[in-house]
């Protein structure tokens, strides 16, 4: 069984910068096919794909939002299965701490455009209960 987490973020991120990110939080194999990136982390088997967004011209399409607004400058799909949960969370974790570090983008990371699990309203990666 597996499952996704959606990441959104604001215009602060961009496609150059998350593959950046993507190498700098262990990814191994990082590809662009058709300008839309895919990432591969083998020490735990996460994968992730970038979703194209429509010049930054997108909302937030998670249900909730915490009250937190933005138009969309990037969306990435973290594919989960049961093996290796942790290190998924950890490089998971990483990346959204990269993103944070290096471009102070607002984000949300949401259980399959559902319920939100992290969030950054400009002060830090926050883990929702």
């Amino acid at each position: 069984m597996s499952f996704e987490y959606w990441f959104e973020s604001d215009r602060n991120l961009d496609s150059n910068k998350l593959k950046e990110l993507f190498i700098e939080a262990g990814a191994d194999i990082v590809s662009d096919p058709n300008k839309a990136i895919q990432a591969f982390y083998s020490d735990s088997g996460l994968s992730v794909w970038e979703h194209e967004v429509s010049d930054g011209q997108e909302n937030i399409k998670s249900e909730d939002t915490q009250g937190l607004e933005f138009q969309v400058g990037c969306r990435c799909v973290f594919r989960f299965d049961s093996y290796e949960y942790d290190k998924k969370v950890y490089a998971l974790e990483a990346f959204m701490n990269g993103v944070y570090d290096d471009t102070g983008a607002k984000f949300i990371v949401s259980f399959q455009l559902e319920k939100i699990h992290y969030i950054n309203r400009g002060e830090g990666v926050e883990r929702c209960a």
